[in-house]
């Protein structure tokens, strides 16, 4: 069953994330991110970010970092956190205890340097953000 809109975490590069709605619509994700989405799995929340980010030159916003906080990839752009239906096949709406989730395994982060085919990444406190304006 399609909800016309649903609760997600939005976390905008470069500030703190925050709760809000969105239209539940493939342009409404879209429109957030800035052109075709990507969606990133994370146990039961779904990353939703621009797929060719990287190839725009968005901005750094997060690091996707593992239990041990090696870092495994980063997010650029602007990123959208939903929950999944599996029997649906359809997004729905983010529950505040996914917060854990996303908080653990998405981190702020910046570019430090580059050597070789590596890129040298620090991992940055979420309360140093900047709190989004229209939240």
């Amino acid at each position: 069953m399609t909800v016309s809109k649903i609760k997600a975490y939005f976390i905008p590069a470069g500030y703190q994330g925050y709760f809000s709605d969105i239209e539940n619509s493939l342009e409404a994700k879209q429109k957030y991110v800035g052109g075709l989405i990507q969606v990133i799995s994370l146990d039961d929340v779904d990353i939703i970010c621009n797929d060719e980010g990287k190839l725009m030159g968005l901005p750094v916003n997060r690091a996707i970092v593992d239990d041990d906080e090696n870092v495994l990839d980063v997010i650029v752009g602007d990123i959208i956190c939903l929950r999944h239906d599996d029997d649906e096949g359809e997004f729905r709406s983010i529950l505040e205890n996914d917060l854990q989730t996303i908080t653990k395994y998405l981190r702020p982060c910046k570019i430090i340097g580059v050597r070789d085919d590596y890129t040298i990444v620090a991992l940055l406190p979420e309360k140093d953000l900047k709190k989004w304006k229209d939240e």
